[in-house]
């Protein structure tokens, strides 16, 4: 069963496969810096094991799938591409800063 994909820098190009789905044991797909054409097949939302999926620089466009682990993964993912950037910048929303700490300008010294 292949758990890893390691497919960057390797120049490929037209569409991105749909037949990728069938590998439901893809935990790592790695398409980062090629030349697909299209966008990211829906279909791949059925990869649920996914941890870390890169698509960065890779001349896609269209629209970043909403399911699946796809709504997961760092904006640096899609980098590089011509997706819908108000889907990205939604995406970025989904992230909640970490708690503010006071500076040391705002910590209180009296007693």
């Amino acid at each position: 069963k292949l758990h890893v994909a390691n497919l960057n820098g390797n120049r490929l190009s037209g569409t991105i496969p749909s037949s990728l789905s069938e590998m439901t044991t893809l935990e790592v797909l790695d398409l980062f810096n090629n030349r697909f054409s299209g966008s990211i097949p829906e279909s791949l939302q059925r990869l649920t094991f996914l941890s870390m999926f890169s698509v960065a620089n890779s001349s896609l466009s269209g629209r970043i799938p909403s399911g699946g682990q796809f709504q997961t993964f760092p904006d640096s993912s899609y980098e590089g591409n011509d997706f819908f950037l108000l889907q990205l910048d939604s995406m970025s929303s989904r992230y909640t800063p970490d708690e503010r700490r006071p500076s040391t300008s705002e910590t209180d010294y009296s007693d």
